[in-house]
């Protein structure tokens, strides 16, 4: 709803809205109405579920001597009954509970109800942080590589952002 272009119309007549006595009860009967319908709106909206996001890929872009860089395949699945409008997000990847990379994206996606699609990203990692994960990998030759992936997604006409926290293992 155009909720803006309502505001404006009802504020911006204010003034005229007195009557000759200078009675202020069609001020308070248009905002009454306003809020009415505002409170009536916001119960409809349901609040999204997060979407299940797990990683699909990783690819290395660029490797520096201070940074490194990698192409993250998201798999992205709403579990709504609804489509969900993802607007931005961010992240952070863990490997064996050390932190491995993270990013931010703002592309776009539409995420069906019920349906998946995958979003490619891209995260940054830092000399230290990849010392510390081989550093950890000798430690544990030949166990599982332990990853989860943390962050938010900003969703089209909801105010606020969405949590979400995958977690999965990858055998030897």
């Amino acid at each position: 709803m155009p909720y803006r272009a309502i505001l404006v119309a009802v504020f911006r007549n204010f003034k005229s809205t007195r009557t000759m006595n200078n009675s202020p009860w069609p001020r308070h009967l248009a905002f009454a109405c306003l809020s009415l319908l505002l409170i009536s709106c916001a119960s409809v909206m349901k609040k999204p579920e997060p979407p299940r996001v797990g990683i699909a890929g990783l690819e290395i872009l660029e490797v520096g001597l201070f940074e490194q860089r990698y192409l993250l395949s998201l798999r992205l699945q709403n579990p709504n009954d609804f489509a969900l409008d993802v607007n931005g997000m961010d992240y952070e990847v863990f490997l064996n509970d050390r932190s491995f990379a993270h990013g931010v994206n703002h592309n776009s996606v539409t995420l069906p109800a019920f349906g998946e699609d995958v979003l490619e990203v891209e995260v940054i990692s830092s000399l230290s942080n990849m010392l510390d994960q081989l550093r950890g990998l000798e430690s544990g030759y030949n166990q599982p590589l332990s990853y989860r992936i943390l962050g938010g997604v900003k969703i089209n006409n909801w105010p606020v952002k969405i949590p979400f926290e995958f977690k999965g293992e990858i055998a030897p």
